[in-house]
């Protein structure tokens, strides 16, 4: 299984199966224009060469000759961007691939394909949240993520040190566990009310609000909110 390096003119050899000992992996290969890479992943149809003994169009690649192949098969391993790379599938004897066999590596770089774009979609979505998590650790201001049921989902280092709660002692509790007794009731219908109309505001003069912390004791706060799109 190669995968093309975009910009180069090159394939990292990501996995391969029933080759010869000693292929380091993951191995770069570079390759000329016109070459057999270079026309099998421009193909929309499988590329087979049945005998390099008597191949015109392209020289054989070094890493086929060291494997010592005599019949090859190359089909696009294609996602919805564009070529990702290719399928190859060698014999070390002249080999006539019948539909049966180019039929079922088809289906093969089919399922490839989709494995490879539903992990660069994890991969970017885990990427994404790393992002979020150094932008919320990093934040002078104390950061609470509360869910639509009113339950704490994330808080960051300075919202701990406010509300004197470890992470793990605030996430999947409601936020009334922060609100002052006097304020629990009419508290739950505020937000109840902001759920069904979510907008960026600020909710109160500097005095107004107090954010009751793990020891009993209570504080001051200015509380801004905001709708965190999921």
């Amino acid at each position: 299984l190669l995968e093309q390096i975009p910009g180069k003119q090159s394939y990292l050899l990501r996995t391969a199966s029933g080759w010869r000992e000693g292929i380091p992996r993951p191995v770069q290969i570079e390759f000329d224009q016109d070459s057999l890479f270079d026309h099998a992943i421009a193909s929309v149809r499988p590329l087979i060469i049945e005998d390099w003994a008597t191949e015109t169009r392209f020289p054989m690649p070094r890493l086929f000759s060291e494997q010592q192949l005599n019949s090859c098969m190359a089909i696009t391993v294609r996602r919805p961007a564009g070529p990702w790379g290719l399928l190859v599938a060698g014999s070390s004897v002249n080999r006539l691939f019948s539909r049966e066999d180019l039929e079922f590596a088809q289906s093969l770089t089919n399922i490839l394909a989709v494995t490879i774009e539903h992990y660069n979609i994890e991969r970017r979505g885990r990427d994404n949240e790393e992002k979020f998590r150094r932008l919320l650790e990093t934040s002078p201001e104390g950061i609470v993520i509360v869910d639509e049921r009113g339950n704490i989902s994330t808080v960051n280092r300075k919202a701990e040190k406010l509300t004197g709660y470890q992470a793990q002692e605030l996430i999947g509790r409601r936020v009334e566990l922060l609100v002052p007794q006097r304020f629990k009731s009419g508290h739950v219908a505020q937000r109840s009310g902001y759920m069904h109309h979510p907008v960026i505001r600020n909710m109160n003069e500097p005095g107004e609000l107090f954010l009751l912390r793990k020891d009993g004791t209570e504080i001051p706060v200015e509380i801004s909110l905001s709708p965190l799109a999921t």
